[in-house]
């Protein structure tokens, strides 16, 4: 079944936003918004077959996940600061425990989080992603969050690093979370900003129009999706990260390995990684993901 009026929280009739069209891969794609809710989708509608397909296939040429294992350890500093500030932040609500990490990739945050105590559980639909995780000593199951199998209740945290606007049913994920959340848990949510400057005035510019991201949430409509799931809001904030290390390996190879460069140097220098961070504000790209948390009522 594809995306329907009911996935979205508002429940209101949908409208093609004037003049908000973007063109991939040579076709144009319609951004359409609800009226109940002001949640914005893509307009065109993915079967739900399709995008486990498009997730779940392998885009490495057959190559077995241990050939890249060592550059992947590598490239673990670029990502080890900034899921170290999501972990802090969820600390401040909770103690370390067991956290469902909802398309985990080749493991970055899970590395982190048993880093810092936590007890961490990928879930991710590609098998090369899982098996590198793996690899890394990390249980990782691969199925969809809603056909998991995983045990109610038995989880502290769960996490989605910029994971809810590629699904087709982002309240009915949310609620499949809060199931498997301990009451009193935690979920953490990180998606790209709608809301954020250049997404409002200039979208064709903002970088994240693309068809296979589903939904566009801002402050408000990810605040409503989350109450619609159950869950109490505890915080919300905007992040640009860096904004250097997805740009530099959009550039192959050698973007890859200037991005490792960076990130290890980054790492062992605080005073770059803030002027990073200041570099990214002053190009109005300082509120390009919004951050949220939620909690699960005890």
């Amino acid at each position: 079944m594809g995306m329907t009026d009911s996935a979205c929280p508002g429940g209101g009739g949908l409208r093609v936003q004037p003049g908000l069209t973007f063109q991939f891969w040579d076709r144009d794609w319609p951004v359409e918004r609800c009226e109940g809710c002001g949640l914005c989708r893509l307009g065109h509608q993915w079967e739900e077959a399709e995008l486990e397909r498009f997730y779940g296939e392998d885009r490495h040429g057959g190559a077995h996940p241990a050939d890249a294992y060592g550059e992947i350890q590598a490239e673990r500093s670029l990502y080890r600061e900034r899921f170290g500030r999501r972990l802090a932040d969820l600390e401040r609500w909770v103690k370390p425990g067991r956290v469902l990490d909802v398309g985990s990739s080749v493991g970055h945050f899970l590395d982190t989080a048993r880093a810092r105590g936590w007890d961490p559980v990928g879930l991710e639909l590609s098998v090369y992603s899982a098996g590198v995780a793996r690899l890394a000593g990390h249980t990782v199951v691969a199925a969809p969050l809603e056909r998991s199998g995983l045990t109610p209740n038995s989880f502290r945290s769960v996490t989605m690093w910029h994971v809810l606007e590629h699904l087709p049913h982002p309240v009915e994920a949310l609620r499949a979370a809060w199931t498997l959340l301990e009451p009193g848990g935690t979920v953490g949510i990180e998606v790209p900003n709608f809301g954020a400057r250049v997404a409002r005035t200039n979208p064709q510019r903002w970088g994240h129009l693309r068809p296979w991201h589903l939904w566009y949430f801002t402050e408000s409509t990810l605040s409503r999706a989350l109450e619609a799931a159950g869950f109490e809001s505890l915080r919300s904030g905007v992040d640009g990260g860096t904004g250097m290390g997805s740009a530099l390996r959009r550039r192959g190879p050698a973007g890859v390995r200037t991005a490792i460069w960076l990130g290890g140097l980054a790492a062992r220098a605080r005073p770059l990684l803030t002027l990073m961070r200041s570099l990214t504000r002053w190009a109005g790209r300082g509120d390009e993901n919004l951050v949220m948390w939620g909690r699960r009522p005890r």
